[in-house]
C-alpha cells in the first residue's frame, strides 16, 4: 500500500490519500453543519453544488475541507468544527488527515502541500484569480464574486506564493493575506508586473472578525469585506 501512495511529480516525490478514502467522505451531509450553513444562506441548489466542485467531505467531527491537486490527487485534508447558524469555525483539528490516514495504516507519509481549489485549475485558466486566507470564505466567495476564481493556501506546509502566482501569468490574481503574512507575499511579489499582480491589504482587520462572528453574506464585517474585494477589482481590472 506504501507503493500505491506514491507520485512523481517535478521530480519530487510526495504521498497521496486514495480518491476512494476522500469519497467515503462525501455522505452524511444532514449532519454537516457546514453544508447546513450553506443552506440556510444560499439554499440546497447552490449548497449541493459548492459541496461538489469544492470537494467538501464529512467526518465524525466537523466539516473535512480537502486540497486537491491540479492533477485531482488529495494531499490532505483538515477537519473543522463549524457553527451551522454563522459558518463561524469554532475549532480546528490540528492533525491533519493525511497524518491519521497514515497513523491509521502505519504508513510513512510523505506530504507536500497544495493550495485549496487547484483542482479546478482546468475550469478557470483564463480566469481572474483570488487568493485568500480562509478555505471557508474562498468557498463563499465563489458565489458571491464569481468572476474571480478564489483559492486559500496550503496548510502546514511552506508556500511559494512566487512560484504559485507566476504560474498564470496570463491572468490577473489578486492576492488578500492577513496581517501575518502580508509582509512576506508583499516581498515576494514586489517585482511581478502590478498589471497582473495586485497585492491588497484591505481584508487584514476583517479575517479576525470572520474568526469571530463568522460568515452570514448580510453581516456587516462581510459587507464591508464584498464592497472592498470588489473596490479592489474594479480599480486593477484590465482593459
Amino acid at each position: 500500500m506504501n507503493e500505491q501512495i506514491k507520485e512523481k511529480r517535478s521530480d519530487r516525490q510526495y504521498s497521496i490519500i486514495p480518491t476512494e478514502t476522500a469519497k467515503r467522505t462525501f455522505k452524511s451531509y444532514e449532519r454537516n453543519h457546514f453544508a447546513m450553513f450553506l443552506s440556510k444562506e444560499y439554499g440546497d441548489k447552490v449548497t449541493k453544488e459548492l459541496i461538489s466542485k469544492c470537494n467538501i467531505g464529512c467526518a465524525r467531527d466537523g466539516t473535512l475541507i480537502w486540497y486537491q491537486d491540479s492533477d485531482n490527487q488529495y494531499r490532505t485534508g483538515q477537519i473543522l468544527t463549524v457553527d451551522p447558524h454563522s459558518g463561524r469555525i469554532n475549532k480546528v483539528d490540528e492533525e491533519l488527515v493525511h497524518e491519521k490516514f497514515a497513523q491509521q495504516y502505519h504508513l510513512e507519509f510523505t506530504y507536500s502541500g497544495c493550495a485549496f481549489g487547484e483542482h479546478q485549475i482546468l475550469d478557470s485558466l483564463l480566469q481572474p484569480k483570488g487568493l485568500v486566507e480562509n478555505p471557508l470564505l474562498a468557498i463563499i466567495l465563489s458565489t458571491l464574486v464569481k468572476n474571480i476564481f478564489w483559492y486559500a493556501p496550503p496548510i502546514q506546509s511552506h508556500f511559494d506564493i512566487r512560484s504559485f502566482v507566476s504560474a498564470y501569468d496570463q491572468v490577473q490574481f489578486f492576492v488578500f493575506p492577513d496581517q501575518k503574512n502580508l509582509s512576506t507575499w508583499s516581498s515576494a511579489l514586489k517585482d511581478l508586473p502590478k498589471d497582473f499582480v495586485i497585492v491588497s491589504n484591505s481584508l487584514v482587520d476583517l479575517y479576525s472578525q470572520i474568526e469571530d462572528s463568522g460568515l452570514n453574506k448580510n453581516a456587516p464585517h462581510m459587507q464591508t469585506l464584498l464592497a472592498r474585494i470588489n473596490e479592489v477589482i474594479a480599480n486593477e481590472t484590465l482593459s
